[in-house]
């Protein structure tokens, strides 16, 4: 799965176990079907929710796709499945900043 993609589909994805959750959505483990790889998919509900929660969804998905830098997470690809907003990112296998400290 190539970084600028965006023909991306939750069908592309085994959806694995929870990683987290937090105030604005889920976080899962998942494994591209086509080429085997790990990413992580975090689902932000977009159905229900306040105009400004939807805002602040769509511009996370702007900000992490402009940012390209080694220390933050790189951002795959986005899209909408099942009343939810899907962000694709990279899986860093060390876990996240708390569990490091």
């Amino acid at each position: 799965m190539s970084a600028a993609s965006s023909t991306a589909s939750l069908s592309d994805f085994r959806v694995g176990r929870r990683l987290g959750a937090g105030a604005f959505g889920d976080v899962y483990l998942a494994k591209h079907r086509a080429d085997g790889q790990d990413y992580v998919l975090k689902k932000v509900p977009i159905i229900g929710v306040s105009r400004r929660e939807q805002n602040d969804a769509l511009n996370e998905v702007r900000l992490m796709s402009q940012i390209d830098h080694p220390r933050v997470v790189r951002y795959v690809a986005s899209f909408s499945a099942k009343e939810s907003l899907y962000i694709v990112m990279e899986h860093c296998e060390g876990g996240d900043l708390r569990k490091l400290l």
